[in-house]
């Protein structure tokens, strides 16, 4: 169920019956450390990520995969697939169903180091 308008994510987290607690976790930050120590663009995806859990588990499950990319983890996109199939936004678990069409390839392409520096050598040579 989509969350309803308002006029701001603190009215969300206030008065929407699926994000209703959430400000309570805001004001456990502290307001002096939350206003002062995070830079403006992380204090706003802070409240987004508090006012929608749906944009917070999008979010959480975009940085795992890209740490799968980074650290070239194929082993562990079976699992990332798995909490992607299990509560993840709709397009989330789309693209999860994408990779798992494809397993075998994408598992490949996050593990195998790839580079075209020998095949380039050899096209110039």
């Amino acid at each position: 169920m989509p969350c309803p308008p308002h006029a701001s994510v603190s009215d969300c987290a206030e008065s929407c019956p699926r994000h209703s607690g959430r400000s309570a976790f805001a004001s456990s930050l502290g307001s002096a450390a939350y206003s002062t120590q995070l830079p403006i663009s992380a204090r706003r995806l802070l409240d987004v990520r508090i006012a929608c859990p749906d944009i917070a588990r999008a979010c959480d499950l975009a940085r795992a995969f890209a740490e799968l990319l980074r650290h070239r983890l194929g082993f562990v996109l079976t699992h990332w697939i798995r909490q992607a199939g299990q509560d993840a936004p709709r397009p989330i678990s789309g693209f999860a169903g994408f990779l798992r069409g494809d397993f075998e390839a994408v598992t490949a392409g996050l593990t195998v180091h790839w580079s075209s520096a020998s095949s380039k050598a050899a096209s110039t040579a």
